[in-house]
């Protein structure tokens, strides 16, 4: 399961978009830290329009289901780093350099999953700009 929370209006169309579908079944469909039946997958969330990309490391193992990026302890610093920098959550796109969990058990390798990140950033055209 690929999964990504939906916080802004624009992302319909773009989360139907084929770069997006490819990329989470191409993160799904990896091997390199966990067998892919067990593993839950988070893209990100926000805006895929976004200009600016908030990364975290990983995916908190401890949250079933879809999730959010930044889990129970990261996140009151994430909600006030946002505050401090006056932008909404959902107009900014949020991700971890790990996309994959085994929820209670572990999470991917950083420098295993860095290909995705990358691919992603490319797709929304953050590199370039």
């Amino acid at each position: 399961m690929c999964s990504w929370n939906n916080y802004s209006k624009d992302n319909a169309g773009l989360l139907k978009n084929s770069r997006y579908k490819i990329l989470c079944e191409e993160i799904q469909g990896c091997k390199k830290c966990f067998p892919v039946e067990k593993k839950r997958v988070l893209l990100g969330h926000g805006s895929l329009n976004a200009k600016i990309m908030c990364i975290g490391e990983a995916p908190s193992i401890d949250v079933e289901g879809p999730g959010r990026v930044f889990g129970r302890l990261s996140r009151p610093i994430y909600e006030e780093f946002l505050k401090w920098i006056d932008v909404k959550e959902e107009d900014i796109w949020t991700t971890n350099v790990v996309k994959c969990t085994i929820p209670h058990e572990a999470v991917g390798n950083p420098d295993k999953c860095k290909a995705f990140l990358l691919k992603a950033g490319m797709y929304m055209k953050l590199w370039t700009r």
